[in-house]
């Protein structure tokens, strides 16, 4: 059987949740057919007490690969565990966003649903076995010496890897090399939990460049004491008047609006889509008890990122004095957004606008306004220039001959 190395980078943190049709993030590797990664979910518990870290990361991948190997960096020399593989599902289903419009008026007969909105001498500082999978840890600081140990290995490199390692060798981080034992069946894949020294999580993004898609959608939760916030990218929330019915099966316009605006900043930031109180989730996953009891706060961020886009590696912090931010956005306030005559919903602008102004107004009447708010705002600036213009001319000084 030929191996399959899947190559993978995640920085300060990282933990593995792998189920049967995931890998790891960063860059993978095929041995016989192409393979890339389609998404990547993240969950990072910091413990600011203990300055420690531990990372859960579920990769998903297109691809159908036989065997599986990572390459991580990390920050210092980390510890392994293999976790369940339930934990992602149900967090995705806890905080989700939910949009809740106006139910339908008695004389709009369509029924709406319920669809969401939705080996050379290398020295290896450690060395051993967890669950399906071998591990090293590296502390090599030649990338050139690294990329040699890791062909010997059954490691396959792709192009640019060398380079893409140098950033975190040259900042002192050891590698995590990762890969299944050579008896074990890829239905054996499972979470695999990091922890290390540190309280800064990050994401590396540049090695994760090697083998992602376009727009890879990457959700990241963090557990720690406070909001959490990047640091060193932009942070968006939805505005809700943008939002709109898009169908009768009470589709909305969620998921576009939240690509436009991280396509508009090309990939440089994340979307803040829960921020909460950890006591107010009641898991049934027993990892997730665990973190909700251990952790005072949950923050839930998403981005959608393309490979030409990860030039950077997000970090994130705290942001104590920032609201609350639920996951359900309840519209149930706004006016009803059904046309009972025409049995049709009303356009997308109409509903933003209906929003924005409070009350219900035709589409006609919608665009009146939005060409007379301009017309008006053109006529204020007329008039103030000529006012201006009085005032200053009356207060200039008339300058008179004198007689000789």
């Amino acid at each position: 059987m030929r191996r399959l190395a899947t190559v993978i980078a995640l920085c300060s943190l990282l933990s593995i949740t792998l189920p049967s049709i995931a890998a790891a993030s960063g860059a993978l590797i095929p041995a016989d057919a192409p393979i890339s990664q389609t998404s990547l979910n993240v969950i990072f518990a910091v413990d600011g007490q203990a300055n420690q870290t531990t990372a859960y990361l579920k990769l998903d991948y297109t691809g159908t690969p036989t065997e599986f190997a990572w390459i991580l960096p990390v920050p210092s020399i980390p510890t392994l565990d293999v976790v369940g593989a339930s934990s992602f599902a149900e967090l995705h289903s806890l905080t989700d966003p939910r949009v809740t419009f106006p139910a339908p008026p008695a004389c709009f007969t369509p029924a709406l649903g319920t669809i969401p909105a939705t080996a050379t001498q290398t020295p290896a500082a450690q060395q051993g076995q967890v669950g399906a999978y071998d591990y090293s840890v590296l502390e090599d600081r030649d990338p050139a010496a690294l990329m040699t140990w890791l062909k010997d290995n059954g490691y396959q490199a792709p192009a640019g890897l060398e380079t893409a390692l140098k950033p975190y060798t040259d900042a002192g981080m050891p590698l995590l090399a990762i890969k299944l034992k050579p008896d074990a069946a890829t239905n054996s894949i499972q979470p695999i939990a990091i922890s290390y020294a540190g309280t800064t999580p990050m994401l590396p993004f540049q090695l994760a460049a090697l083998s992602s898609q376009p727009k890879t959608p990457i959700t990241v939760w963090v557990f720690g004491e406070a909001q959490a916030i990047p640091t060193n990218t932009e942070r968006f929330t939805m505005r809700e008047n943008d939002l709109a019915l898009t169908s009768l099966n009470n589709e909305n316009n969620y998921n576009e609006l939240r690509s436009g605006v991280l396509a508009s900043v090309a990939g440089k930031g994340f979307l803040t889509e829960f921020a909460q109180p950890s006591k107010f989730l009641s898991p049934q996953d027993s990892l997730l008890k665990e973190l909700t009891t251990k952790y005072a706060f949950l923050t839930r961020l998403y981005s959608e990122v393309s490979p030409e886009e990860m030039i950077f590696d997000p970090a994130f912090g705290y942001s104590p004095e920032l609201p609350p931010l639920s996951n359900n956005i309840d519209l149930t306030y706004r006016t009803e957004p059904f046309d009972c005559e025409d049995q049709l919903l009303h356009t997308v602008r109409r509903q933003q606008y209906d929003a924005a102004k409070g009350n219900r107004s035709s589409e006609e009447e919608a665009t009146a306004n939005l060409r007379r708010g301009a017309l008006r705002i053109g006529t204020l600036l007329v008039i103030g220039v000529t006012l201006g213009t009085i005032w200053f001319l009356a207060r200039k000084p008339n300058k008179r001959r004198r007689a000789v």
